[in-house]
């Protein structure tokens, strides 16, 4: 509630600038760019942050924190937004309605009398409110929370590489049952009578965990999986290059080894199915790359489904899934009986998917529904409860039921719900329940653990002495870290960094092959789109930058060093411009392999059978790269090699009277921000006389330096003057590329003391360059 009373009182500061703002002005309803920028600007930032608070709180009750950045910059492909129509209307009417504020202002103010000379101090204090009134926003504060970690250096005190050492019992089939969003505190009976019959049924026959806490940055379901499976936070470099390459990657925390890949190893088959799309959140991303054989989603099993129009619109009903996977325990219990080879089954539920709930048609149909409450959400809860009880009878009864264990737990807790306030009264804890029809006798295990210790915990009931990241045994004789660290939250966030080395990208160890229908290249195990730039070692360890309209990958490409091996794959037209290439290209896309500083570059042009050889690979990384003229000629390239001279600066710098003045070079520039311009370059012929024209401005004196070295100066006083500046060629002998450790060496850097304004029409404009040439 207070977070709402803080929202209120910031949107009326800022309609209280606005309204300053507009009203201090001596026409009220003219139009123009500055009118635009005053009104609108202000608005579209104001109400963007706004609706992306409320629209994140409707969904965590927290505000915007790790979770939403995380589906913002992994992509929301495969979310019900259907399910949110009144959300996405109530956003849009918002916006609709914030635009119109400033036209009812100047309605109002019309008809009275403004000033004609409106007061300064109302600009001010309409500046002042609007700045206050985004420090104050409540998304400021969510967003500043975000950045908040302090950098620890003992992760690997805490972290166990994840291992199995051993086993001494005989492997058991695993059905690992992830249950959208239920909570222990759902079986409290003073706060929910009623609600949870079958699952505590269950728990009564199984080995429990009463105490299993959410931790930093699991609090949403792929988070969730990565925690019990990894355990590991699910922190993300979001801030770094290296997130342009796993939104395009269809590798997931390739660093990490997690429950799959040790189960792999074990000779598990393992299988993922869920009711969601595979897309969203990159869930299908996260067990294909550790260890998992099979992955089915929504866009696979609604066609196993007798009726497929019964879906919504995030995915399979659990009644429906919960029938498929039943088939699917079948059919691998038999492969297993047949091969001697274990398998693991995981499974997510979605009916109790926040904010409402949906229930299936079977509870509806046998009479299953919360007697105590309406509310969607419950009996949402009520009839998954029922569905999971119902399975697990089916798994029981079959003839493969007595070598299957059973494992349920909550993905994350509860988000925002209709009963939130109701859950916060209670003791708020993850579910989490091991099945053994071999073992009837309960086990209540009271001792304090988190999601971390679900990974170890299974493995060390199926009789492995193994561990596993930040996660402990908590059968075993080991406490769990956040028994041992009463501070373990912000532990987790001093271990960000150490997390984020986790997201690693992979080895090339054959060759590269592309599928140009779907645009990815694939690079050891892991598919990537292109364009992309591949950068490797002799080790053939790779950093992958992928080009997400954030920043080119020719400028990417610039950065390299002389002796960096590289896969280059971007349109062949970018890369002839690029590496001033004199090849023929008549393809769309294209690949230069090779190094910077080598002589020559092979550039080819991708077709159906196109591959990149593992033997080309080794020989590149393997050659020597010295020639330093060529590297420079690359590292920085012209954009349009028909022009003769082309800089990496978009400004000279003037320095003006009282301030320094930047102008613009116009076409004279690639678009790197330096207040340098390189008129002197490798292989360039320079006789010592530089031509500057400044056209019909009057230019005073001009001071030039060659790193940090005064060449000479002149005076010029006289207008539509070109200036001829001589000094002795000698002096550039005397800055040999090889004594600088990186180019651009042999730079000129102009300075105008006292460069006088010129005004035209009563608006000021600044020095134009008319022409740079040499002689």
């Amino acid at each position: 509630m207070l977070t709402y009373v803080q929202l209120f009182s910031v949107v009326i500061l800022f309609i209280t600038s606005l309204y300053l703002t507009i009203s201090c002005r001596r026409v009220i309803n003219k139009f123009s760019i500055g009118y635009f920028f005053f009104d609108y600007l202000p608005i579209s930032l104001f109400a963007f942050i706004t609706a992306l608070f409320l629209g994140s709180d409707y969904f965590t009750g927290q505000g915007i924190d790790k979770s939403v950045i995380y589906h913002l910059r992994f992509g929301l492909k495969g979310a019900g937004f259907r399910e949110y129509w009144l959300l996405i209307l109530s956003v849009a009417l918002g916006f609709s309605i914030a635009f119109m504020i400033p036209t009812i202002i100047k309605i109002q103010l019309n008809k009275k009398i403004t000033s004609s000379n409106p007061a300064k101090w109302q600009n001010a204090l309409a500046i002042a409110l609007f700045i206050t009134s985004l420090a104050a926003h409540p998304a400021t504060a969510n967003l500043i929370e975000l950045t908040r970690f302090a950098d620890r250096d003992d992760f690997h005190n805490y972290y166990l590489e994840p291992k199995i050492l051993k086993s001494n019992t005989e492997k058991r089939n695993i059905i690992f049952i992830y249950a959208e969003s239920i909570e222990r505190t759902y079986f409290d009976e003073s706060i929910f009578p009623g609600l949870i019959t079958e699952l505590r049924k269950l728990e009564k026959n199984s080995t429990h965990f009463t105490d299993i806490r959410e931790m930093e940055s699991t609090n949403w379901t792929i988070a969730g999986m990565t925690a019990t499976q990894c355990g590991v936070p699910l922190f993300f470099p979001f801030d770094s290059g290296l997130t342009r390459s796993v939104k395009g990657a269809s590798g997931f925390l390739g660093g990490a080894t997690c429950l799959g890949d040790l189960l792999e190893k074990e000779n598990y088959t393992l299988s993922y199915m869920g009711g969601s799309s595979l897309k969203f959140a990159a869930k299908g991303n996260f067990y294909k790359s550790h260890g998992f054989e099979e992955v089915l989603g929504k866009e696979d099993l609604v066609n196993l489904l007798d009726d497929p129009e019964y879906v919504r619109d995030w995915g399979l009903y659990d009644d429906s899934l919960f029938d498929i996977v039943f088939d699917e325990h079948e059919k691998l219990s038999r492969k297993s009986a047949e091969t001697n080879q274990p398998f693991a089954l995981f499974t997510l539920t979605l009916d109790t998917h926040p904010p409402f709930g949906h229930q299936s048609k079977r509870c509806s149909e046998n009479g299953i529904s919360y007697s105590y409450s309406s509310e969607p959400i419950l009996n949402a809860v009520h009839c998954t409860d029922y569905l999971i009880g119902e399975f697990v009878k089916k798994i029981h009864s079959s003839q493969f039921g007595a070598n299957t264990l059973i494992v349920i737990a909550s993905d994350h807790l509860t988000p925002e719900v209709a009963v939130f306030d109701e859950l916060k009264l209670g003791n708020r804890k993850n579910m989490f329940m091991i099945v053994d029809p071999l073992k009837i006798q309960p086990i209540d295990v009271s001792s304090a653990g988190s999601v971390f210790d679900i990974g170890p915990t299974l493995l060390g009931y199926l009789g492995y002495d193994a561990q596993l990241g930040l996660g402990r045994n908590l059968l075993g004789m080991q406490d769990s870290l956040v028994s041992l660290m009463p501070t373990f939250n912000d532990a987790l966030l001093g271990w960000q960094k150490s997390v984020w080395d986790l997201w690693q990208y992979p080895t090339i160890d054959t060759d590269i092959t592309f599928n140009l229908e779907n645009k990815t290249a694939l690079i050891g195990n892991q598919e990537f789109t292109y364009p992309l730039l591949i950068k490797y070692d002799d080790s053939y360890a790779t950093t992958i930058l992928l080009d997400l309209n954030r920043q080119k990958l020719w400028q990417d490409l610039k950065k390299l060093n002389i002796d960096d091996a590289f896969v280059w794959i971007d349109s062949c037209k970018t890369m002839e411009d690029a590496l001033n290439s004199k090849a023929v290209l008549q393809g769309k896309i294209c690949f230069a392999h090779g190094k910077l500083g080598n002589q020559s570059i092979n550039i080819s042009e991708i077709e159906p059978s196109t591959a990149i050889s593992f033997t080309d690979i080794r020989q590149v990384a393997e050659s020597e790269a010295n020639d330093r003229s060529i590297y420079i000629s690359r590292a920085y390239p012209p954009v349009h090699p028909e022009q003769k001279m082309r800089y990496d600066s978009t400004a000279l710098v003037f320095n003006g009277w009282a301030r320094t003045q930047t102008q613009s070079l116009s076409r004279w520039n690639d678009g790197k921000i330096s207040d340098i311009v390189f008129l002197v370059r490798d292989g360039d012929q320079f006789d010592g006389i530089l031509n500057l024209n400044f056209g019909t401005y009057n230019v005073q004196q001009i001071a030039v330096l060659l790193n940090g070295v005064m060449l000479g100066s002149m005076e010029k006083n006289n207008r539509n003057a070109q200036v001829s500046l001589k000094f002795d060629p000698s002096i550039l002998k005397t800055y040999n590329s090889d004594d600088l450790d990186t180019p651009p060496f042999n730079t000129l850097r102009f300075y105008l003391p006292t460069a006088k304004k010129e005004k035209e029409n009563g608006r000021e404009f600044a020095i134009d360059l008319k022409s740079v040439t040499f002689l």
